[in-house]
């Protein structure tokens, strides 16, 4: 995470820290999908071309394309997955899929795992920016507030910001999925006081980017989203710097140029190297227009995964699409025999929200499923009160329509399909969810069990048998509510239940008020120094903050009084 910078007020850097990003868990007999292969691509494009495609073969011998379709004229075609799923045919080697044997998916963005980060530009040039006494930053802020909102609950958000030249590019907050959190995340920003000066907006553009993991998720669209209107005045970095770190961790870039400034034309370059769109808007009704492009072309991402039969060797791939009259096609030869893998065995992932104002959602998704599956039965090790819903299809849920039973006496919850009915052989998407509300704990550890008996010839599920959301931040020394004297006190201590050996480092938030001013950071040791300014009779707050790569977990508030 970016450092927070000076103007920004400390609630406002304590939600951002709660944002915690909602982190997706696969399997664990494949944790790590292989990154897409550096193969060539044969192209025939006539009236659809095929953009942002990406390739990512996984065990079990599933083969997965991203990509956005765009017309002749170049507009971005979006139609229902079904529609483009009718025109679609898949070819191994010059030889259609046979459909008694195998199927494939279209799905739509919101059946994907987008990442998107938007970096905007409240520099001073864009506060004067203005029509009808309306701001180029309101307008930005009111667009970016829709955006928010028309956007998928399974795609995650980030928000990075640049204001003045003498600031580093703040983090407004982390990767998640909560969207009334990302919109109170803005307004608490606006709300800070700042003051528009000159630009950074090279440096803001590399901490967008900087914020994708590295290496990157290969399961994941990663698209960064630039409003600006390009004029940067004191970057340390360069464009040059930016296409190749996005390069690196996959990363593609649009963006949204106001004005008619000549930077423009770097917009252009940068977007072209990174397989992203430029979108030139030189007043208010062209930046509403450009806008709508924008935002639909983040929509309009397909998903299409197959099942392939081959158990060995390379092979010739190639998606078709007949669309108006003519065939379009990309074709790619993929290792198959690489990711054969026994398709009776499903795979069942996880996403978590990390614990938010007391809240925290564990959604369960199927990553490969084996045919004929009609029920599941599971549970969590926990006897916290909880809230099982089904993930609704809007959703990216395969579920709608069965039965949702449980906890039994045993904890078990069970999914069942109405009668006759059964999920698709291949296919993946989202399951159910659990809620957790009025959390005391910043994080929860859970054991995770499912029941494989209720399947026959060889079929089974690969499942996490520990869950985790949040990071457990425990121990604090003062302990909560303690009343030590003055004298004895040194420093402030925790510890952390970290049984994933995640790598972390800590900031420490401490005051007389609601432990909002940060004292310190990128503490390795669990322990801080006191302020030597303490007085008797005053009762001190104190959190810690847990930073692990692009992730940051907050812990309980704490205090003590002195005596």
């Amino acid at each position: 995470m970016v450092a927070a910078t000076k103007y920004l007020s400390w609630g406002a850097l304590i939600l951002a820290a709660c944002l915690a990003c909602s982190c997706h868990y696969p399997s664990p007999s494949d944790p790590t999908p292989p990154e897409p292969p550096a193969t060539n691509i044969i192209r025939e494009e006539n009236s659809l071309q095929f953009r942002d495609l990406n390739t990512y073969p996984i065990k079990p011998s599933q083969v997965q394309f991203t990509f956005s379709l765009h017309e002749r004229e170049g507009q971005t075609l979006f139609r229902p997955a079904a529609e483009i799923a009718a025109a679609t045919r898949i070819l191994e080697n010059g030889v259609p899929l046979d459909s008694t044997e195998t199927s494939f998916f279209v799905h739509t963005t919101v059946r994907q795992h987008l990442e998107l980060v938007l970096v905007l530009d409240f520099t001073r040039s864009m506060a004067l920016w203005r029509e009808n006494n309306v701001s180029g930053i309101e307008l930005t802020v009111q667009h970016i507030k829709t955006l928010i909102y028309t956007l998928g609950p399974a795609n995650r958000i980030a928000l990075v910001e640049f204001h003045d030249r003498n600031e580093t590019p703040g983090v407004i907050s982390d990767f998640t999925s909560d969207k009334s959190a990302l919109v109170q995340a803005l307004d608490r920003f606006l709300q800070s006081g700042i003051e528009y000066g000159a630009s950074r907006c090279w440096d803001a553009l590399h901490a967008g980017v900087s914020l994708f993991p590295n290496p990157p998720q290969a399961a994941h669209e990663k698209v960064v989203l630039l409003i600006s209107d390009g004029y940067d005045t004191s970057s340390e970095h360069k464009p040059e710097e930016i296409i190749a770190l996005a390069a690196k961790r996959k990363v593609r870039i649009h963006a949204i140029g106001t004005g008619a400034l000549a930077e423009h034309t770097i917009f252009e370059t940068l977007v072209r190297a990174t397989g992203g769109e430029y979108f030139g808007a030189a007043d208010f009704a062209a930046f509403t227009q450009q806008w709508a492009l924008a935002a639909r072309n983040l929509r309009q991402q397909y998903k299409l995964s197959y099942l392939t039969l081959k158990k060995t060797g390379k092979h010739a791939v190639r998606v078709q699409i007949d669309w108006a009259g003519e065939s379009n096609f990309f074709e790619q030869t993929l290792d198959l025999g690489a990711i054969y893998d026994d398709d009776r065995v499903g795979r069942i992932g996880y996403e978590e929200s990390g614990v938010i104002n007391q809240r925290a959602e564990i959604r369960f998704n199927a990553d490969h499923l084996p045919r004929n599956i009609d029920k599941f039965r599971f549970r969590l090790d926990t006897n916290l009160p909880a809230r099982w819903e089904i993930i609704k299809a809007q959703d990216g849920g395969l579920c709608e329509g069965w039965r949702l039973e449980g906890p039994d006496a045993q904890g078990y919850i069970v999914l069942a399909a109405p009668a006759g009915a059964s999920l698709p052989f291949g296919d993946s998407g989202g399951l159910c969810k659990v809620i957790f509300e009025n959390l005391k704990e910043s994080g929860l550890i859970l054991g995770c069990r499912f029941d494989n008996s209720l399947y026959a010839n060889g079929k089974r599920f690969d499942y996490p048998d520990t869950v985790y959301a949040g990071l457990p931040i425990v121990d604090p020394q003062p302990s909560d509510g303690a009343t030590p004297s003055l004298d004895s006190l040194s420093s402030l201590s925790w510890s952390v239940q970290n049984p994933r050996k995640l790598p972390l480092t800590f900031s420490v938030l401490f005051d007389t008020l609601d432990a909002t001013k940060e004292i310190t950071r990128g503490l390795t040791a669990m322990n801080q120094v006191l302020p030597n300014d303490m007085t008797a009779n005053k009762t001190y707050y104190w959190r810690v903050i847990a930073h692990s790569g692009e992730r940051s977990f907050i812990g309980p508030k704490w205090h003590f009084r002195t005596n």
